[in-house]
């Protein structure tokens, strides 16, 4: 609206100052051409009453009357007077001298040109008068005409700007309508991104900018209820075997107990404790993943397994679980040696877990130009469809044997995840009613 205000102040003046200086223009043009016009008529009365008698004040007159009636006219007339002022204001004339003045009789303007004859009439003044009503009229019917243009161009800008100032204000309306529901808590609002306008590129900056608050609330609230039912599970799982650590404590301190009994208490207390210990161990570790720089190199994979299989040694003789990884020594990838490791760990301690005595557990590669395909095999227990789409969730454990006669705590798959996402890899789970197979997919190898 302002720019509107201040587009008609300058073209009102600017009209207004075009209109000034076509008046004064015209005024002395109009001027210049009755100071021609008197000028004729003093040059040839000089002339005339040179020749007729030079003095004879009556032949002046008589000359005089002629030239008044011939040059009478419904505008100007001439008069001549015994004198040497002007007879307007009074002032002295000059020989050769033309003066000329605008002033107005009863109301109407008069342009009044005033110079002395010549020779033994010098004493005598010739004063041309004309009426410069048509003359205010025209100019005033020019200004007129001025004002009417100017109203029109001016309505006409006025619609015009108004109607692109409202298609340009329209969209900039609606992102900021758009923003206020954003504000508000409306994080699926979008704006309307049709234009390839400056105006539609602001909209898609914003339709961006409100995805990615959308998204980034949406982890928010996802974190913060993974970080809940975290605690929750947490709270949970500890619960039991503090519960029985302390239940065997005070059995141990009020109850008279054979050196058997006090064994057999002491070992389940151990046996808590340790797994108290792995759990926090894996929680830590799972924190460390995600908070620390890691060391990559490029590894044997023979070599880690060697080390898991010394590492897992004692449970499968214990379960008598045959763990078979030949033929793989070749095969190298890139990663952390100590996450790596960890990685297989868990994987072949869970295909550990799952098989009864006499089972198995082995592992093939697959390595194709872009990918290297490790995939941990076993002949147990399977897992269900449904418990399938909820593994790698903090704390869950299927209802089968696989985990729940094991007293896992949940966290080993979960720590798998987020191993295999630092290598940026992938974890695919397949099973039926007899066997499992984990298959690690390095997208860099």
């Amino acid at each position: 609206m302002i720019t509107l205000l201040f587009c008609g102040v300058c073209l009102c003046l600017g009209v207004f100052i075009i209109e000034i200086i076509g008046y004064h223009q015209n005024l002395n043009l109009e001027i210049a051409q009755h100071l021609a016009e008197q000028t004729v008529i003093a040059e040839n009365l000089n002339h005339d009453i040179s020749v007729l008698n030079q003095g004879n004040e009556k032949m002046l007159l008589t000359v005089f009357k002629f030239y008044k009636e011939t040059y009478l006219t419904e505008n100007s007339q001439i008069e001549i007077a015994r004198t040497k002022t002007n007879s307007m204001n009074q002032t002295p004339l000059k020989e050769d001298e033309v003066n000329y003045q605008i002033l107005k009789n009863e109301g109407t303007p008069y342009l009044y040109i005033t110079n002395l004859l010549k020779g033994n009439y010098r004493s005598w003044t010739l004063t041309y008068q004309y009426d410069l009503s048509s003359f205010i009229w025209r100019s005033n019917q020019t200004r007129l005409a001025y004002l009417i243009g100017c109203g029109g161009i001016l309505l006409t800008l006025t619609i015009g700007l108004f109607v692109i100032l409202r298609r340009l204000t329209a969209p900039l309306e609606k992102l900021t309508s758009m923003a206020d529901q954003l504000a508000e808590g409306d994080l699926g609002c979008r704006a309307d991104q049709g234009s390839p306008d400056e105006i539609g590129r602001l909209a898609t900056s914003f339709n961006n900018m409100a995805q990615f608050m959308q998204q980034y609330i949406s982890d928010l609230q996802e974190s913060s209820r993974q970080k809940e039912q975290l605690v929750a599970n947490l709270s949970h799982e500890i619960r039991t075997p503090l519960t029985a650590i302390k239940g065997y404590a005070d059995y141990l301190l009020i109850a008279e107990v054979t050196e058997v009994e006090r064994i057999e208490a002491l070992s389940f207390i151990t046996s808590e404790s340790a797994r108290l210990q792995q759990l926090s161990q894996m929680m830590l570790q799972s924190y460390t993943i995600q908070h620390t720089s890691l060391d990559y190199h490029r590894l044997s994979l023979a070599t880690i397994l060697k080390e898991v299989d010394y590492t897992l040694s004692e449970k499968l003789q214990q379960k008598n679980v045959v763990f078979d990884y030949e033929k793989l020594e070749n095969i190298e990838l890139y990663g952390d040696p100590t996450l790596l490791k960890s990685l297989f760990i868990n994987l072949i301690d869970n295909g550990i877990n799952a098989s009864e005595a006499g089972g198995k557990v082995w592992i093939t590669a697959e390595i194709t130009q872009t990918q290297l395909c490790v995939a941990v095999h076993d002949n147990g227990c399977g897992i269900t469809q449904n418990e399938l789409e909820k593994i790698g969730q903090p704390f869950f454990r299927s209802d089968s044997s696989r985990a729940r006669h094991t007293g896992g705590a949940g966290l080993g798959v979960t720590l798998c995840h987020k191993i295999i996402e630092q290598h940026l890899g992938t974890l695919h789970y397949h099973s039926s009613e007899k066997g499992t197979t984990v298959t690690i997919v390095f997208t860099c190898c």
